[in-house]
């Protein structure tokens, strides 16, 4: 039923604690999908001692241009109905994470289902039910989510222009997706390490473009270049006020006389 993911890069000290709360989970209808990027600390003879040990394992290990590319080559290789992209410095938050989800699965139509994750850094757990304006302001974290594998095919899955943000760009455009049908179980899934690099990094390319990519997401028809877009958000006017316009006036943003005269 499950494919787990996990990117590994030198994290010899840190996966072997992901790998145990999988393999300690009541549910085992379940195959997790290493892939490494060369590492040469030893995380790839800790990961390869674990795969003698269990046949569920599947292990990939080559150079990679970071987290997202072996995200996208995970997907590519894992053979489960969903999809669960779990960090090498995070672990499942009990036993039952999985049979859980799997209930959640079994009760409904559903191809994106979400619960809640607690920080290792604060010991604070994000929690809560998101739409696609939600979706605007904050990103779930990917460690709370699992993607029916039908919802990621035939597109981009993470898009590597975006070095810190590719998740949030994935999850505002499933949410923008009429195909969508997510559902929010309000029950603990990970805790999630959030000092790397999504936290350190200010991903300004994908901050820049997300209200521009909510569009084009949301009326696939948009046409409006991101230059002239960009040139409007840059007028005087506050950007919640700019929000609820381009939200209130998609289909009449066409020509750049028109925006200026909706945000002026």
């Amino acid at each position: 039923m499950f494919s787990i993911i996990i990117p590994t890069y030198n994290c010899v000290d840190l996966v072997g604690k992901a790998l145990d709360s999988i393999f300690q989970q009541s549910f085992s209808d379940f195959e997790i999908v290493v892939m490494d990027g060369n590492s040469t600390d030893g995380t790839k003879e800790l990961v390869l001692k674990y795969s003698k040990e269990h046949n569920n394992i599947v292990f990939h290990s080559e150079p990679d241009k970071g987290i997202y590319d072996a995200m996208n080559k995970g997907v590519k290789v894992a053979k489960g109905d969903w999809l669960y992209f779990l960090g090498a410095d995070d672990y499942l938050a009990n036993n039952d994470v999985l049979l859980t989800v799997s209930e959640s699965v079994n009760s409904g139509n559903y191809n994106f289902i979400y619960g809640n994750v607690i920080s290792t850094k604060l010991d604070e757990s994000y929690n809560s039910i998101y739409d696609e304006f939600k979706m605007l302001k904050q990103n779930i974290c990917h460690q709370a989510i699992f993607y029916h594998k039908s919802l990621l095919s035939g597109i981009t899955i993470y898009d590597m222009r975006f070095k810190a943000c590719a998740d949030w760009d994935l999850n505002l455009k499933l949410f923008c997706s009429k195909g969508i049908k997510s559902k929010y179980i309000n029950s603990n899934i990970a805790y999630f390490t959030d000092n790397g690099f999504s936290s350190d990094f200010y991903d300004i390319k994908f901050i820049e473009q997300k209200y521009y990519k909510y569009l084009v997401y949301k009326w696939p028809s948009f046409n409006v270049k991101p230059e002239i877009f960009d040139e409007a958000l840059r007028s005087n006017i506050s950007k919640k006020k700019k929000c609820h316009l381009f939200m209130l006036y998609p289909k009449f943003i066409l020509k750049k006389n028109i925006i200026k005269s909706i945000l002026n």
